[in-house]
């Protein structure tokens, strides 16, 4: 019945029967009749099991949750990643409805999390929920930096349709906020290599593990070929 439920409202029941069994663990150390001290002793210790047990299986489901939360990260951090490396032919609009997409996808991932019982990992789940909004940041950015690129585009075609009436300083300022927000990309782009390389380790009896090392590195070294120009 239990396995229906949500996390927490497994968490919950299962606490309630931990408590509950944890009642006539007290009231079975209270009892007094010496003639009866082994079976009573005996009920104790399989009632102590059976809460142990309780507790082994929230791990287990805790476990179940993250994990499964991780896979489906994965994909949407994988279609982030193979978006930029493929060029896959997707319009302007496109490119920033699938961004805003990947990034709302990932915030309501990241509230689920906060509003699941912990139990005794909080250190290594607060650590994953910094690691989904590092994540985040990297996606945001690459889309500021998305944005800005555009924005250098429609100015620069504008000015060569008609550039006596286009004042062509624009287009180079677009070229610096390009430059700008390619600096600030990179920046999260390191950040989150390093935290995806350690972030791992910590965790291993908790969740499964990943290594995008080598997806990061050429997603990272696609974006600045693409770039390299504003860079000079």
């Amino acid at each position: 019945m239990t396995s229906k439920l949500s996390f927490n409202d497994f968490i919950s029941e299962t606490n309630m029967i931990i408590n509950s069994r944890k009642e006539l663990i007290n009231e079975a150390e209270n009892q007094k009749v010496v003639l009866f001290k082994s079976k009573i002793d005996d009920l104790i210790s399989i009632l102590e099991s059976e809460n142990e047990n309780i507790k082994k299986a929230q791990v287990d489901r805790l476990k179940k949750e993250l994990s499964d939360i991780e896979k489906k990260d994965n994909i949407a951090l994988g279609d982030f990643i193979n978006m930029v490396i493929t060029d896959s032919g997707l319009t302007w609009q496109e490119t920033f409805d699938k961004l805003d997409a990947n990034i709302s996808n990932r915030d309501k991932t990241i509230d689920d999390i906060k509003n699941m019982d912990m139990l005794s990992y909080v250190s290594q789940v607060s650590s994953y929920i910094e690691l989904l909004q590092s994540e985040n940041k990297l996606v945001r950015s690459y889309s500021q930096l998305e944005h800005a690129s555009f924005n250098w585009y429609v100015d620069a075609k504008t000015f060569i349709a008609d550039p006596y009436f286009f004042d062509y300083s624009t287009v180079l300022d677009d070229k610096k906020e390009v430059a700008s927000d390619f600096a600030t990309f990179e920046k999260d782009y390191k950040a989150l290599l390093n935290e995806d390389k350690t972030f791992w380790l910590n965790v291993k009896d908790l969740m499964p593990s990943r290594d995008l090392q080598k997806a990061l590195t050429d997603f990272y070294n696609k974006t600045h070929n693409d770039f390299k120009s504003f860079l000079a």
